[in-house]
């Protein structure tokens, strides 16, 4: 497991941080889990906060954090390279290997695994940064997050757009369904569809409600306005200190 990817693919992709006891669960729905080591330069001050999570799943966790002339990010593919060969060689009889990278680096020992020691090899990888030709040399993909993790992710980029428009009401902005779908999906680069569907979602939920609101004389339009209860409730927003 390549974490350092997994973290900042999640935080620049989707905004939203991955769940090491989530993803290790469903694996042992279809896998009897042996080992599970975890890669990355856990000395950088982001990927340091997460060690309680990885912790909770393993304590097989490499450091990648060298000063040598490497970047950093090669220094864990390299690392993570070698820890595969030889734990390979050593030959300690599991069928199948289980990548979680997007690195067209590891598609040499993709194939290594597969044509020379006869493994099933299964890569995970993140929509948006999963080599294709990695893809094409493993025996199965699955590319998270999840239609429904993505969407959740969601929730937060548009609480934090309705507490924005909250602490500048001087900005005037009437929070339509369209126009506040649009607005997220500008400003984070999620793709709008997604949003749309966060925003449903939130409004099924009862975190959203829609409103009527007089624009002109004789016209009304539809608008959305959190509702900062349930959403403190749910433990989504916190009251302002």
């Amino acid at each position: 497991m390549d974490y350092e990817y997994w973290y900042y693919s999640y935080k620049n992709l989707y905004h939203i941080l991955p769940n090491p006891v989530r993803w290790r669960d469903e694996l042992k729905k279809s896998f009897d889990l042996v080992e599970l080591f975890f890669f990355g330069a856990f000395e950088q001050p982001d990927l340091c906060t997460e060690m309680p999570k990885i912790r909770a799943v393993s304590n097989m966790i490499v450091s990648t954090d060298n000063q040598g002339h490497f970047h950093k990010k090669d220094m864990t593919d390299f690392i993570m390279l070698d820890h595969i060969y030889q734990y390979a060689m050593e030959d300690k009889g599991g069928s199948v290997y289980i990548l979680f990278t997007g690195d067209g680096h590891f598609q040499a020992v993709t194939r290594f695994l597969r044509q020379k020691l006869h493994k099933e090899v299964v890569v995970y990888g993140i929509r948006g940064a999963f080599s294709r030709q990695l893809q094409e040399t493993a025996a199965r993909t699955v590319q998270l997050p999840a239609d429904d993790e993505a969407i959740r992710g969601c929730y937060r980029l548009i609480i934090d757009n309705f507490s924005y428009l909250a602490e500048h009401p001087q900005k005037h902005v009437i929070p339509t369904f369209a126009g506040t779908a649009a607005a997220v999906a500008r400003y984070t680069g999620v793709e709008e569809a997604t949003i749309r569907t966060a925003l449903q979602e939130m409004l099924d939920l009862g975190y959203l409600v829609r409103k009527d609101y007089r624009v002109e004389f004789n016209r009304i339009v539809k608008i959305l306005a959190p509702d900062w209860e349930k959403l403190h409730d749910a433990g989504l927003w916190e009251y302002p200190q």
